[in-house]
């Protein structure tokens, strides 16, 4: 299970982790919530470390990993 964290950027209103799916999931200012994974902990500290602009990074890495909706 993961918590969803606030983010801001201006494409993504939230994420989450879990860790044990080595999964992120990110919630869009549409609303819409994808998952994706592949991510080990080292890519969820690297999105969502100090500094850093999630939406580089989302368009960096995160939209090259195996992904879909995510309907809770």
């Amino acid at each position: 299970m993961f918590e969803w964290i606030p983010i801001t950027s201006s494409m993504m209103t939230a994420a989450g982790f879990d860790p044990g799916a080595e999964t992120i999931y990110v919630r869009f200012t549409n609303g819409k919530e994808w998952w994706y994974s592949a991510c080990p902990q080292q890519v969820w500290d690297e999105f969502t470390a100090p500094g850093q602009s999630q939406g580089k990074y989302f368009h960096s890495v995160l939209k090259f990993k195996p992904n879909g909706q995510y309907n809770a």
